[in-house]
C-alpha cells in the first residue's frame, strides 16, 4: 500500500490527501479507528439487552458478538493486524469494554461459577474469545462460517466457568 496508490484510488491528488493524513502510518491508523468503531458498535447491538440470562447464554452471545464483529471486512482486519499488528487501534478493538462486560456479568453470578478469582476469570475468558476467533480469522477463516468453532469455543468455555 502506498500514499500514491490510495489518492489514485480515491480519485484525488497526493497533495490533498498529505492534507488529511500527513503519512502512510496516520491513514493506517485512520482507517483502524474506523474499522474498530464499526466492529464495537456491531457487537454492541449483540450484547445490549443480556439482563438475566444464563452464563451460558451470555457465553454464546459474547462469542456471537466477537464472530460478529470479526466477519466486519476480515480482509481489512487482516491487513491492519499486519501493518500495525501492535498498535493500539487493534488493541481497543474490544479489550477494554469485554472485559468491563464480563466483570460485571461475572460478578452478579459469582456463586454459579467454578473459578474464584474473578479478575484472572475475566482475563482467561475475554482472551480465550478474542484470541481463538482472531486467530481463525487470520490463519484458518474456514472455521469462522459453519459455526463449529462456536460451539467448541462453547464448550471449553462452560466447562471452565459452570459449577456441576
Amino acid at each position: 500500500m502506498t500514499t500514491n496508490r490510495v489518492a489514485e484510488l480515491a480519485g484525488v491528488s497526493i497533495g490533498s490527501l498529505y492534507q488529511y493524513f500527513p503519512n502512510k502510518e496516520a491513514l493506517i491508523f485512520a482507517l483502524g479507528e474506523h474499522h474498530a468503531r464499526e466492529m464495537e458498535q456491531l457487537a454492541h447491538h449483540h450484547l445490549e439487552y443480556l439482563g438475566d440470562s444464563s452464563i451460558i447464554d451470555v457465553l454464546r452471545q459474547i462469542v456471537k458478538a466477537v464472530l460478529t464483529a470479526y466477519a466486519v471486512n476480515p480482509k481489512l482486519h487482516r491487513v491492519l493486524h499486519e501493518q500495525i499488528p501492535r498498535s493500539e487501534v487493534m488493541r481497543q478493538l474490544d479489550d477494554a469494554k469485554m472485559e468491563k462486560m464480563l466483570r460485571s456479568f461475572l460478578a452478579q453470578r459469582y456463586d454459579q461459577i467454578q473459578p474464584k478469582n474473578l479478575d484472572l476469570t475475566v482475563f482467561i475468558v475475554g482472551r480465550t474469545i478474542k484470541g481463538l476467533i482472531h486467530g481463525a480469522m487470520i490463519d484458518r477463516p474456514e472455521l469462522l462460517n459453519n459455526g463449529e468453532l462456536e460451539q467448541e469455543i462453547m464448550i471449553m468455555l462452560s466447562s471452565y466457568l459452570v459449577k456441576r
